[in-house]
């Protein structure tokens, strides 16, 4: 026997018999033959969604109908897998039938083949599961037309506004160029614009495709040339600006060329050119001096001035005031909290300073002292809340050539010792962080790893071992104060240890054993004096490894 299928139709979505969104079902139709006759009766039948004709992958589940009337060889069934299965791929409807129908549910099913391939119609429902798509309503085509009735945020490339009163709003990509362009095409006629309307105006902004130039209507008009003049009421500027109507400078006057301020119609301004802006209430909220005659700064170089809305001066900018150019800023209070001079009077170098809001010192930078002991070198000075000096760093401590740092409290957080650099000289075992080193006595000012019991020549241990780092690390470049391996003083170190000596607990006093590189637990008091390393923080049992130890020698 054989089985032969007759695609019929895939006809619409399916629709609800009351108003409402559109379902995500559409109606499939088919003919079944069986050995060229068609079939009547109940059958069952069996459907599944895949990617591929042939092989690929199941990308939607069964759908199984039972006792589905088959009338002449014409079935008709409803499938719905959702919209999350249509996503613009491709998609093969697999058909498995079973007839007579079995209310068992027992016996096989019949592969029918091929597979059906479905079209645009099921598409429907990627197209209605797209955002504002037409299954959420709030598209309304009319004619050519399609609107948006919606009263919230429309985004486009994004969903969350950028103020509150935004309506439309465009997303572009990071890095990049990103906006939008309102395209007119039809000749020298084409004007593209964008409008702005309420109850009582209106205003907008075009591109005249006749010759380029763009202009800005509101009442007036402003006209932008392809050349790059600007026209205040004049459609066809020749020059940079070109106003049809008076310009009126409420103060200042005109800056030309040469340098000089018109103030008037019958000659020019003071012997310094100037430059005075003011908003619309008069307040100046600009003033530049090119030799400041009469300004906040000195007469030695230019000045400006920028005013906040209250009439304070909040910024200046000297280019002369103390030999060298200087940058102010100052608060609601008119107090200086930040300051950079490039040459400052005291020591002939840079100063950059903030201050608090009540002005008093809060960071101070210097690049060739003057206010502190750094008298030829670079200084920083922090103060703490009362207007004390807390930190000082010099760069060059009374002219000695070397560096300090003056501070109340020193927090160390990356690592727990004191160490001092040592020489150690080579031997048969390496030198490892955590070993025991004793004085050389072959060797002046050097280390090398102790290899006797309760040697009082016990020096300290090898920082570094298990990740804790030494915290504070001494030495003199050049000297024999110096070398390459760390040995901690004091502090908390780990240590190689042998604990066949004896097992370890917190708290025994540790000493050198005869384990090259390894201490043990101090069981002969008496001889252990003088060769004391310090005290077992954590314990170890048998054998070697390595202890925490508080290094104190004794």
């Amino acid at each position: 026997m054989k089985y032969l299928m007759i695609v019929m139709a895939m006809l619409l979505l399916a629709v609800g018999a009351q108003a409402g969104p559109v379902s995500t079902g559409f109606t499939y139709q088919g003919q079944l033959i069986l050995d060229d006759m068609a079939v009547s009766g109940l059958a069952d039948f069996q459907f599944y969604l895949h990617d591929a004709e042939t092989g690929g992958a199941m990308v939607g589940g069964g759908l199984q109908y039972n006792a589905v009337n088959v009338d002449l060889g014409v079935f008709t069934v409803v499938l719905d897998w959702g919209s999350a299965n249509f996503d613009g791929n491709e998609r093969w409807l697999e058909i498995r039938v079973r007839h007579p129908n079995d209310p068992g549910n027992t016996d096989p099913f019949t592969v029918l083949g091929p597979r059906q391939r479905l079209t645009v119609v099921p598409y429907a429902i990627h197209a209605l599961n797209a955002g504002g798509g037409g299954g959420s309503g709030f598209w309304t085509a009319n004619g050519s037309a399609i609107s948006n009735t919606n009263s919230g945020f429309v985004g486009v490339g994004r969903s969350t506004q950028v103020t509150s009163a935004e309506m439309f709003g465009i997303e572009g990509p990071p890095n990049a160029w990103g906006g939008m362009y309102i395209r007119s095409l039809g000749g020298t006629t084409s004007k593209p614009f964008y409008g702005y309307t309420t109850d009582s105006y209106t205003a907008y902004h075009y591109l005249n495709e006749l010759d380029g130039t763009w202009q800005l209507y509101n009442g007036g008009n402003l006209y932008f040339t392809r050349a790059g003049n600007l026209g205040v009421g004049l459609s066809a500027p020749t020059s940079k600006i070109e106003a049809n109507g008076i310009i009126h400078s409420t103060v200042g006057g005109f800056k030309f060329p040469d340098g000089t301020v018109q103030t008037t119609a019958g000659g020019g301004a003071s012997s310094s050119s100037e430059l005075i802006l003011q908003d619309v209430n008069l307040t100046t909220t600009i003033e530049m001096y090119a030799s400041d005659p009469q300004g906040s700064g000195s007469a030695n170089g230019s000045v400006a001035n920028f005013y906040n809305a209250n009439g304070l001066n909040t910024l200046e900018l000297d280019g002369g005031a103390t030999g060298g150019s200087d940058f102010r800023m100052r608060n609601l209070a008119g107090r200086t909290t930040v300051q950079l001079l490039s040459n400052y009077t005291a020591g002939g170098g840079s100063l950059f300073e903030l201050s608090k809001a009540d002005g008093f010192n809060s960071i101070r930078m210097q690049s060739h002292g003057g206010f502190g002991e750094a008298t030829n070198g670079p200084e920083i000075q922090l103060y703490n809340t009362s207007g004390s000096r807390s930190l000082t760093l010099l760069g060059d401590y009374n002219g000695t050539g070397e560096s300090r740092v003056i501070v109340n409290v020193v927090e160390i957080t990356g690592g727990s010792d004191l160490s001092e650099n040592f020489d150690i000289a080579a031997g048969a075992l390496a030198i490892e962080p955590g070993s025991v080193v004793a004085i050389d006595p072959a060797s002046p000012g050097n280390l090398r790893l102790s290899t006797e019991a309760y040697d009082r020549k016990v020096a300290g241990i090898v920082s570094g071992a298990d990740g804790v780092k030494p915290g504070l690390l001494m030495g003199q470049k050049g000297s024999v104060a110096d070398g390459d391996y760390p040995v901690a003083l004091t502090g908390r170190v780990y240590c190689k240890v042998d604990a066949s000596f004896g097992a370890i607990q917190p708290g025994d006093l540790l000493t050198t054993s005869p384990i090259p590189g390894h201490a043990m637990k101090v069981t002969d008091h008496g001889r252990a004096q003088g060769a004391i390393l310090g005290k077992a923080m954590t314990a170890l049992k048998a054998g070697q490894g390595t202890v925490l130890v508080l290094v104190s020698l004794q």
